[in-house]
């Protein structure tokens, strides 16, 4: 009886991962900026960032301030891949946006942005600039990975199979006394 508890427990753990721990904090923008015609890292912010997730997650890239800076990210990990965020329209190239957070850059659409579905693993994001904004050397924007939470139907789901596996254990514990 015991190992059946244990196997049915390995299993939800297995097949219901957003209910892990996760090792990273969830929706948090990290800022990033450079200068000297888009060579980066600067002296603050490195352009390079390493993290592990448990979980499904989505890496997420914007522009912000000026429009019209673009970017190729490198993702090195459990999944090996390149891509740039999209391309700007160039009437507004250079005009100062209302993207001055993570949040707002990335629900304008003016921006350059772009985004990546990662699995659980361990992943080196690289960001090099492949266009400033018209007018600028400088530049700033946001990066963040976004792991899912759980929707409430999954943990009462997970929650009722736990009860039941314990209530059919106490059952047969009294049975057997």
């Amino acid at each position: 009886m015991r190992r059946t508890l244990i196997l049915v427990v390995a299993l939800i753990a297995v097949g219901v991962p957003g209910l892990m721990a996760d090792v990273l904090p969830l929706n948090t923008w990290e800022s990033f900026f450079w200068d000297d015609g888009g060579t980066l890292p600067s002296a603050t912010t490195p352009a390079t960032w390493t993290f592990t997730t448990t979980a499904p997650t989505q890496l997420q890239v914007t522009d912000g301030f000026n429009i019209g800076d673009e970017f190729s990210v490198q993702v090195a990990g459990t999944v090996n891949t390149t891509f740039n965020t999209s391309a700007i329209n160039p009437a507004l190239d250079g005009t100062l946006g209302s993207g001055s957070t993570g949040p707002t850059s990335w629900a304008d659409t003016d921006y350059s942005h772009g985004a990546i579905n990662l699995g659980p693993g361990t992943y080196t994001v690289t960001l090099d600039i492949i266009r400033n904004a018209a007018g600028f050397t400088a530049g700033g924007a946001f990066i963040q990975d976004t792991t899912a939470a759980p929707e409430p139907g999954t943990v009462a789901l997970l929650l009722t199979v736990l009860a039941g596996v314990g209530f059919s254990l106490r059952r047969k514990q009294q049975a057997g006394s």
